[in-house]
């Protein structure tokens, strides 16, 4: 997110919720949500104090819903953190925001510290989602401290935790990663059923056994004019067609699955 105005430019390059056991949209009182953003001024990452000021708006451009107090947070090679509803400012009430019911955007505002003068409102306000898992304030980077959009995981969990839902093309199969030019989310085969032991898939074995012969030789015997005897071999005939009697044995040690597993669950990042 930028605002500039002639003196300087901030940019807030990246700002995430971090994870939370709670859901945003509970409504406890004692609910708070871990912030770190990365902040730089001028193409540079910030040093010092800076005051700063967060927002909670229905829409982008809607009803303030809460604000903070001005709240000095030290910043370090560009990056800051807070906790959102630590500090309320008077007519706020961070407990008593109707999470459920508007269209939560964050908005955030940078100044002196102390003051919170000379302040910048970094535009536009981002939207809340319905649990603090990962909040993006910049469409430029997704994956500081964070999961990235569209990301797969694996989880020992019986249904998919808020902010992903279930890659259900997954079910039965084995992840294969994606070949130059190939078609991303491109199956193939039947896929397993639930703890199937699959040793091979179907197929056939085909052997063409034709027979064969087998050249005879013939002694013959014949007599001379003058009564000399005299034996000759003939060859030309052959034998009867015969097969070899071939069979197929199973191969390998183990009359198991070439591929042991264990199931879980597989989820995509909203």
């Amino acid at each position: 997110m930028k605002r500039k105005n002639s003196k300087f430019s901030y940019l807030l390059l990246i700002v995430i919720i971090c994870y939370s056991l709670t859901p945003l949209f509970a409504g406890s009182n004692n609910m708070k949500v871990n912030y770190q953003g990365y902040l730089k001024l001028s193409g540079n990452p910030v040093n010092g104090v800076k005051g700063f000021v967060f927002r909670i708006r229905d829409g982008a451009a809607g009803a303030i819903q809460w604000q903070s107090t001005c709240t000095n947070i030290t910043v370090s090679s560009g990056i800051f953190r807070t906790v959102l509803g630590d500090a309320d400012e008077a007519g706020y009430n961070w407990g008593a925001v109707n999470w459920g019911g508007i269209e939560a955007h964050l908005e955030i505002l940078i100044g002196d510290a102390d003051t919170c003068g000379s302040q910048i409102t970094m535009t536009p306000p981002e939207r809340f989602m319905s649990t603090p898992y990962s909040l993006l304030v910049s469409s430029a980077a997704e994956a500081v401290n964070g999961v990235p959009r569209q990301a797969v995981g694996f989880f020992n969990l019986p249904s998919c935790p808020s902010g992903w839902t279930e890659y259900t093309v997954a079910r039965g199969r084995y992840l294969v990663g994606l070949n130059s030019g190939g078609l991303l989310g491109g199956t193939t085969g039947v896929a397993l059923t639930n703890q199937e032991n699959r040793a091979v898939g179907q197929h056939n074995h085909s052997v063409t056994d034709a027979g064969h012969t087998h050249g005879i030789h013939v002694l013959t015997t014949g007599v001379l004019q003058g009564g000399s005897e005299v034996q000759r071999i003939q060859s030309g005939a052959t034998s009867g067609t015969s097969t070899t009697g071939i069979s197929l044995q199973n191969s390998g040690n183990v009359a198991d699955t070439p591929a042991p597993y264990v199931q879980v669950l597989i989820c995509v990042k909203q």
